[in-house]
């Protein structure tokens, strides 16, 4: 069965110190087979998140980078109920940026095919590279700390990568002396398995983070069938 994106959703809270205060909006499924919600998240101000939830259900982090300042996170929900729920994301010190995302055809029994997080500190680009089975689905989470200038980008090798969210948190007082960039981007692939080569520039010399994971598409249903003949 094929991946597909059913909806597509996104939000941001800008810098100041939320006092561990719990953030909550409407967020809306709609309804598809083998379903999953597909949360990633990027914040600054030394607090990793956890415990988001969409209507109570608790979501299941698929992988985090960070280092003592930034951080890049992927959730995931499996078979998150149709229709319109709350979500709720707990804060620290910290902002948030957050792409969501609702797919059809993953694998409900084993979603991951696997899951990777990099880092770079003063550098141009964050390179990697990602195998993905038949008919997956790749998502990237990346977090700039980049200053006043909004232009990183994620590509594949052999082609642009779908940026489905692009997001600029400034600090508290609107200046642009410096923000949080945050993407999430992805790679539906309909065909055969493979491997792609990628790469994330970061325009500002300062430490970023990126974050990968693959989901299996559902398995075939279609049903085998014996064929006997009598003469």
């Amino acid at each position: 069965m094929a991946i597909s994106r059913l909806r597509l959703d996104w939000t941001a809270f800008g810098y100041k110190d939320w006092g561990g205060a719990t953030q909550s909006f409407g967020l809306y499924v709609p309804a598809g087979s083998n379903r999953v919600l597909v949360v990633t998240i990027a914040g600054i101000g030394y607090t990793t998140f956890s415990n988001l939830r969409f209507n109570n259900l608790p979501l299941t982090l698929a992988v985090r980078r960070e280092n003592s300042y930034n951080d890049v996170e992927i959730w995931y929900l499996l078979n998150p109920p149709a229709g319109s729920y709350t979500f709720t994301l707990p804060l620290g010190r910290t902002d948030a940026a957050l792409g969501l995302a609702t797919y059809s055809g993953v694998d409900q029994s084993n979603p991951l095919y696997s899951i990777a997080g990099y880092d770079r500190y003063d550098r141009w680009h964050i390179l990697g590279s990602c195998a993905y089975p038949k008919d997956g689905l790749v998502i990237h989470g990346g977090v700039n700390d980049c200053g006043n200038n909004g232009n990183a980008h994620m590509y594949y090798a052999s082609g642009p990568m779908t940026r489905i969210v692009s997001q600029i948190v400034k600090t508290a007082d609107g200046s642009n002396q410096w923000h949080v960039y945050q993407n999430m981007g992805e790679y539906i692939r309909s065909g055969a398995a493979g491997s792609q080569s990628w790469d994330m520039a970061i325009p500002y010399e300062r430490n970023s983070q990126a974050v990968q994971a693959i989901f299996n598409p559902a398995p075939d249903t279609k049903r085998l069938c014996q064929v006997i003949w009598f003469d």
